[in-house]
């Protein structure tokens, strides 16, 4: 029999993080390295397919992730770069949110995202003095985040959680933190916790219609279907379009059900 087909060679770089996967939303422990992908036969790599790469976030369930030509990593480290400079520049003032090429961003979230994308590149040894780059200008709100967020990428959720409560405290009027939180809850089977979490961003977000089916949820894990039926029945009244969602339909019947109002 041959044995023929493609598989990445030449790995190096490999770095671990922890966090929902991007294709399958199951929470992991992935990988980010650099490598080439060959055609091979016999598991002897014959032909080069591609340019060297970057895969970011490789899931260990579904083997999917992120590819970034190795050459374009600089210009994406410049960029995040600048992109951070103007974050704490911004969070020096007390902002939490700041205009970016004409979009209004929130600093938190987009420190975030910079420490998950720095991590995957392979320069996650910065991480710790933007963190400190951050409280420095006093901007404590923001260095909360940013180091829950990495807490969570280095396998502390638990420890992330308190980060962003703490961020939470300094700043009760963002959902931000408090919606992370919610998250990391429910990570840790805490279903409780995590729905008191959504309840939080929802008051704060006045009935947004993501937050109400997110706590659909641990209510659900709960078995409070009474509580969670009439959520479903809110949302139905902000969205009416969800009565043509079969998924959404099927699952309000089926909870319904078990509310005992069928």
């Amino acid at each position: 029999m041959i044995i023929y087909g493609s598989r990445m060679y030449g790995v190096k770089n490999k770095v671990y993080g922890h966090g929902t996967c991007d294709h399958c939303g199951e929470y992991v422990k992935h990988k980010s390295y650099d490598g080439r992908k060959w055609g091979h036969l016999y598991f002897i790599p014959i032909i080069p397919e591609g340019k060297p790469v970057r895969v970011l976030k490789e899931c260990p369930k579904c083997d999917r992730g992120a590819h970034i030509k190795q050459d374009e990593i600089p210009s994406i480290r410049e960029s995040l770069k600048e992109t951070l400079q103007k974050c704490i520049q911004a969070s020096a003032t007390g902002a939490h949110k700041f205009e970016d090429e004409g979009e209004e961003v929130s600093t938190a979230a987009l420190l975030a995202s910079a420490t998950t994308m720095l991590h995957a590149i392979g320069f996650g040894e910065e991480i710790p003095e933007m963190i400190r780059l951050l409280e420095s200008v006093n901007a404590h709100y923001e260095k909360h985040c940013a180091e829950a967020q990495f807490k969570e990428i280095k396998g502390d959720p638990s420890g992330a959680a308190q980060s962003f409560e703490e961020a939470a405290r300094l700043e009760p009027g963002e959902a931000y933190p408090i919606y992370c939180s919610a998250h990391l809850h429910l990570i840790g089977g805490n279903a409780e916790a995590a729905l008191d979490c959504f309840q939080q961003c929802n008051k704060i977000l006045n009935n947004d219609i993501g937050i109400m089916l997110e706590m659909a949820g641990p209510l659900e894990a709960l078995k409070r279907y009474d509580e969670l039926v009439d959520l479903l029945d809110q949302c139905i009244a902000i969205a009416p379009e969800l009565n043509s969602d079969k998924k959404f339909m099927k699952h309000h019947k089926k909870m319904s059900k078990k509310a005992g109002r069928s």
